[in-house]
């Protein structure tokens, strides 16, 4: 049995894949400068539906990845 990433089972990549990409997108994109630039280019509405669009299909991802 191959165990890659210091003994973290293959099982959990997806689930550790989703859950980066969970916390990542959060982290970037309230981060004060990116946040400033998106809402500059394209308007504070559209930028609070894309963030929550990301954040939904995200955490979906990772109940997903958990099941």
């Amino acid at each position: 049995m191959d165990i890659p990433l210091h003994g973290v089972a293959p099982s959990f990549m997806p689930l550790l894949t989703a859950s980066a990409a969970f916390v990542l997108g959060h982290f970037a994109l309230s981060f004060g400068p990116v946040r400033e630039r998106l809402v500059g280019l394209i308007g504070e509405q559209i930028f609070l539906i894309a963030y929550s669009l990301i954040a939904f299909a995200t955490f979906a991802w990772m109940c997903l990845a958990y099941a």
